[in-house]
């Protein structure tokens, strides 16, 4: 009975853990490991567990330096190759992995390419190599589609109040 009461409470405290956000300012001050539901950004994008995420370029000329493959027990963990470019995976847990000396970082876990193989992705370090697209749209992406939308009002096709909410949802991404 009683390990079937600690299992319990174990679970519990399990589910507890996993219900919680953090943010990438409450990262930073981080004193222990931890399991998230969701992750918000330095860029304030929010990464939630079940969301598609797309795999960037490899910042190195033959890997990745932040995104690794396997999970260490029965796959060796190995860098992931630049071949992976471009895949579209899910985010299945997001974790604070570190240590006291070290610090720590959070981590996406996701799923890959085939069967059992998963991806570790360093999330911030990933964004600013460029291994990990961001969610949405870029500065850049941003200012062509404003530009766009600009072209748009000058040949008469929208309206300047078209215009104008084009320009509130596309200015705060742009930097």
């Amino acid at each position: 009975m009683k390990i079937l009461v600690l299992a319990l409470i174990l679970a519990f405290q399990v589910a507890l853990a996993q219900a919680q956000s953090i943010t990438y300012e409450q990262s930073k001050n981080l004193t222990k490991r931890g399991f998230y539901n969701e992750y918000i950004s330095k860029d304030g994008w929010v990464y939630k567990v079940g969301d598609k995420i797309t795999i960037g370029s490899a910042s190195g000329a033959n890997q990745f330096a932040y995104i690794f493959e396997g999970d260490g027990a029965f796959i060796p963990i190995t860098n992931l190759k630049p071949a992976s470019a471009g895949l579209d995976v899910y985010i299945i847990k997001i974790w604070a992995a570190g240590t006291r000396k070290a610090g720590y970082w959070i981590n996406l876990r996701t799923t890959g390419l085939i069967g059992m193989v998963r991806y570790s992705i360093m999330v911030e370090n990933a964004l600013e190599a460029g291994e990990l697209t961001p969610l949405g749209m870029t500065s850049d992406q941003a200012l062509e589609e404003l530009k766009r939308a600009k072209d748009k009002l000058d040949l008469g096709l929208i309206t300047q109040e078209e215009f104008d909410t084009i320009k509130a949802e596309l200015a705060p991404l742009i930097k």
